[in-house]
């Protein structure tokens, strides 16, 4: 498994100008949030992506990039809050699981998807 890259992008379009900057591939965007999990934080998050591939038909893993899409985004935080009230006596997923909670609130907030580049 290629882990030359330090840390996974989390990132979401807050507009329409976000999307528009986000399908350009500018190294730097003003309307697109970037939330960042390492590595270890991606591992401590595997079952929820297991599950949110399972259930959204998606790919979550280390060798390509997805996206959740739109539609998704307040089922995949239903998940995302199960597994955060199941392991709440585990810090290091909390703080892991709090970062993705952050991206897909804003991606709720926004009616975009929530970009997974890894």
């Amino acid at each position: 498994m290629d882990r030359s890259w330090k840390e996974c992008y989390l990132n979401v379009p807050l507009n329409k100008r976000g999307e528009q900057e986000y399908s350009q591939t500018r190294t730097s965007w003003s309307n697109v949030y970037t939330g960042v999990i390492t590595w270890d934080e991606f591992d401590l998050l595997i079952d929820v992506f297991n599950e949110w591939n399972d259930k959204f038909d998606l790919l979550i893993d280390v060798f390509e990039d997805d996206a959740l899409p739109a539609d998704k985004t307040r089922e995949a935080m239903a998940i995302l809050e199960r597994y955060m009230t199941k392991r709440k006596d585990v810090p290091a997923f909390v703080s892991a699981a709090s970062k993705l909670k952050e991206a897909l609130q804003k991606a709720i907030e926004a009616r975009t998807p929530l970009f997974l580049d890894f």
